[in-house]
């Protein structure tokens, strides 16, 4: 994305200008929106995305260059118990005809791995993201929906692209001084190959202006869009970089991916018919040094309950979910259990069975917290 570079320049160069004529920086950011990156960080962090957290994170409110076609509109980031809702929509805002939304880190972080659950939507011309990036040097590292393709995974190293490939799906990124692994592939190289500066994190989604048509697919706009994000955690890797983690990093599974099931229905995006006795399973599930949290994105009319289970349908339980009706049987929302970190811990087939009610089933995360 080698217009992120050029929007950096030319916002240095405002900033000059500002003080040469004597205006202050914060006259220039009249919106609100802090620029300064305060600090790096190195230690764990996480965030459930439910609220706004102002000490962590600040909403975009400005436009960039092409291939951007949308303002990054404060008001289209919004926040729930289901997580942040970025929406692309046909609001007019800063002179453009079209309102997306970016949330971006107030600091920048080290080596790790970063993770977020995201719940997406297929559009031609659109870009839903979540990356590292910093602007000078420019470094960085993406995670990207591209239009009706798929995922795409990219990295710059000062300046220099041309690494994409398209990926599993993962929302994942590790990021060691050696390597990064994310779409189920690791890139192997060193601090002169990889990404070596301090980044900062950050999710947006996006619509083009017309000029990267082979890359995203025509714009065209069919109503309101919204993509959720959830649960951001990162773990820095111990010894400033050198290898494993303190804290095993949240992650995402795919219900429609499970390795098998029983009794229920399986379309591109979802698992429906997860009736009382019914189960779905994923095998070889790495809880690593083990997880605090399960969490589930549903929908259902009814109430009800599933349970997570290890190695089989009637295996060890390390937790159960209770439920409620979301309202619709195409209203998802998010719930979860507590899990005892000692117990759900080191590879497994993971069973989720249930036990009452009757729900469809979207995303699964494995957290803590």
């Amino acid at each position: 994305m080698n217009w992120r570079k050029n929007l950096y320049v030319g916002f240095i160069s405002c900033v000059v200008l500002l003080f040469l004529f004597g205006c202050s920086l914060s006259e220039f950011e009249s919106s609100g929106e802090s620029q300064a990156v305060t600090k790096t960080i190195s230690t764990a962090r996480s965030d459930s995305l439910t609220s706004f957290n102002s000490g962590m994170w600040h909403k975009a409110n400005w436009n960039n260059g092409s291939p951007f076609g949308c303002a990054w509109n404060p008001n289209n980031i919004n926040f729930s118990g289901s997580g942040m809702a970025i929406t692309l929509n046909n609001t007019y805002y800063n002179g453009r005809s079209y309102s997306g939304g970016e949330y971006r880190s107030n600091d920048t972080f080290t080596y790790g791995t970063f993770s977020v659950s995201m719940s997406t939507f297929t559009q031609s011309g659109t870009v839903q993201a979540f990356f590292l990036y910093t602007g000078s040097p420019w470094d960085e590292i993406d995670v990207e929906k591209i239009g009706t393709k798929g995922w795409q995974y990219n990295y710059y190293k000062d300046g220099r692209g041309g690494h994409e490939f398209m990926g599993n799906g993962s929302t994942t990124i590790t990021w060691a001084p050696t390597y990064i692994t994310y779409g189920g592939r690791t890139v192997n190289g060193s601090s002169s190959t990889l990404p070596s500066h301090a980044m900062q994190v950050m999710m947006n989604v996006w619509n083009h202006d017309g000029s990267v048509n082979d890359w995203l697919g025509s714009w065209w706009y069919p109503g309101s869009r919204t993509t959720t994000y959830r649960n951001f955690s990162y773990t820095p890797l111990s010894g400033g970089g050198g290898g494993g983690t303190t804290t095993a990093p949240n992650f995402t599974l795919n219900s429609w991916q499970c390795s098998a099931s029983s009794g229920v229905t399986i379309w591109n995006g979802g698992v429906g018919s997860f009736d009382s006795g019914d189960w779905i399973r994923f095998d070889n599930v790495n809880l690593s040094t083990g997880y605090n949290n399960f969490s589930v994105e549903y929908a259902t009319t009814l109430n009800g309950s599933m349970e997570v289970r290890l190695d089989s349908a009637w295996g060890t339980r390390i937790g159960t979910v209770n439920y409620s009706s979301t309202g619709g049987w195409s209203t998802y929302k998010w719930t979860g259990c507590g899990m005892d970190p000692n117990v759900a811990k080191g590879t497994h087939t993971i069973y989720i069975k249930s036990t009452n009610g009757a729900a469809n089933l979207a995303r699964i995360t494995f957290n803590n917290y």
